[in-house]
């Protein structure tokens, strides 16, 4: 049991299903109501019961069929009564229909008068309390037909269940294109306010949903202030994967283009200057240890991305003559670390590149495999993670480190992550006239729009260009017939 200073409570799952329950207690211990998670992972549902149990557990659920979410706390009489009839109706000695006539007319009958709507509400809330099944097989069947929105979506958000997961399985797709873990860990966040379409819409069909009420659902999310811009179009993004896939079955009609649209400013990346660099990567020393150091100038001179440095293994490392003679050093990137997943992946363009290394880094990076300990044990990661051969140097091993040296160095400042190094190769060759199929082959992408976005950057370079255009116009404008010839 997991207690609160203000509240106690239980969990249970229910072995049909997989779910866990969430059973709230009063001060006194006694059940107060149950209320699902809607979660089949225990740690998933324990974190979310925790969360509850700090912050507020969410109003139960009401009943299905009940549209009245009036509530009575019965009486000793009146729970003896149900006792009673709860105890006949799982002997199998009185039908549901029965057992709901009598408590319903008994009811009526108590000093207390109650409408036949509020005693039927009250009926469907005692049901819930005591986990009593008042669906008959012909409703289950149109619930299944006719699904409440709520329903359709944690169904859609299991993977073990997900109508989604099934097609995709069925159309030839492998598990380890779409996995259980990454899938969980997409809806993870829109699971943990799915409560609130309980709170506002308790009996909302499917086929009823409108844009208007999941603009609402959203808005409500980015007024928690939980989330930033950025990741609320994100969840965003997954919650119309639900959305699409029931447009695309005909259960709801197109709403999902009608969603408000979460434009987030995108931060402009920072570069670091060229003195800033010489500076840098004047030494070793400079950096927490040598690996380190190898690191961020290979993402410099490789305008790789994280993961494909990530990524790479010793036999990715060759020497080759060139016609000359000479030694010339190469380096292929035709792999990537997917860090979501933890798993060896395809490059994001899904396309591989051979970069050619300075001889400088090269003997630095080959120092640092001498010393690589799984170096024996056939091909192994060149950044290695110091306890598991099977994957890389962490990420966060890796920012956390250049953060605390850029603190150091003096160079930390807003926007500047290791992805800049990215963009500062494209600088430098954009600054010295290279073109951009030319700057496309080194960073691999896929079109000049993306080398000029990687590009866009203020350099001394581009200052002295402009005040050359600059003062070409002027000229133009003040003797415009000694100009013609250049126009």
């Amino acid at each position: 049991m997991y207690t609160h200073s203000y509240r106690s409570f239980y969990s249970y799952q229910k072995r049909k299903t997989g779910i866990y329950y969430c059973v709230v207690l009063s001060p006194e211990g006694e059940k107060l109501f149950t209320v699902s998670t809607g979660l089949r992972n225990k740690k998933e549902a324990e974190a979310l019961m925790n969360e509850w149990a700090v912050k507020g557990f969410p109003a139960p659920r009401t009943y299905r069929t009940c549209g009245n979410s009036d509530k009575k706390n019965l009486s000793a009489p009146e729970h003896d009564l149900l006792i009673k009839f709860k105890t006949m109706a799982i002997e199998g000695k009185l039908d549901f229909q029965t057992w709901a006539d009598n408590f319903i007319f008994l009811l009526s009958q108590s000093k207390d008068k109650l409408s036949k709507d509020k005693v039927e509400s009250l009926i469907n809330n005692i049901a819930d309390i005591y986990e009593i099944n008042l669906t008959s097989e012909e409703n289950s069947e149109d619930e299944k037909k006719d699904p409440l929105f709520i329903d359709f979506a944690q169904e859609f958000m299991d993977y073990e269940v997900s109508p989604f997961i099934q097609e995709k399985k069925e159309a030839g797709f492998l598990e380890k294109k779409i996995t259980k873990k990454a899938f969980t860990s997409k809806y993870y966040t829109i699971k943990k306010y799915m409560p609130w379409f309980d709170e506002h819409y308790p009996n909302l069909k499917l086929k009823d949903l409108t844009a208007e009420i999941v603009n609402k659902f959203f808005s409500y999310i980015y007024d928690t202030g939980n989330l930033k811009l950025t990741t609320l179009k994100k969840e965003q993004s997954h919650f119309k994967c639900i959305l699409k896939f029931a447009e695309k079955k005909q259960l709801i009609p197109i709403i999902s283009s009608d969603l408000i649209k979460y434009e987030a400013k995108p931060t402009k990346k920072e570069i670091l200057n060229k003195e800033q660099v010489k500076m840098l990567f004047s030494s070793p020393d400079n950096f927490t240890s040598l690996e380190e150091y190898c690191l961020h100038r290979l993402a410099v001179e490789s305008a790789c991305r994280v993961g494909e440095l990530q990524g790479l293994m010793l036999d990715d490392l060759n020497v080759v003559k060139n016609i000359s003679g000479k030694d010339e050093y190469w380096l292929r990137v035709d792999k990537a670390w997917n860090n979501k997943e933890n798993r060896m992946s395809t490059t994001k363009t899904k396309n591989s590149k051979t970069v050619m290394l300075s001889k400088e880094l090269y003997e630095y990076l080959e120092k640092l495999n001498k010393s690589n300990p799984y170096k024996d044990k056939g091909n192994a990661f060149i950044f290695y993670h110091k306890k598991n051969p099977d994957r890389p140097l962490h990420y966060k091993y890796i920012t956390n480190d250049m953060d605390k040296m850029y603190i150091k160095l003096g160079l930390k400042k807003k926007g500047l992550t290791f992805h800049s190094y990215r963009h500062l190769a494209v600088v430098i060759l954009n600054d010295n006239k290279y073109s951009d199929e030319q700057i496309m082959l080194l960073t691999g992408h896929s079109s000049s729009q993306m080398v000029a976005h990687y590009a866009d950057h203020l350099t001394e370079a581009k200052k002295v260009t402009y005040r050359q255009m600059n003062k070409q116009i002027a000229n133009f404008i003040k003797n415009p017939e000694k100009n013609k010839k250049r126009g």
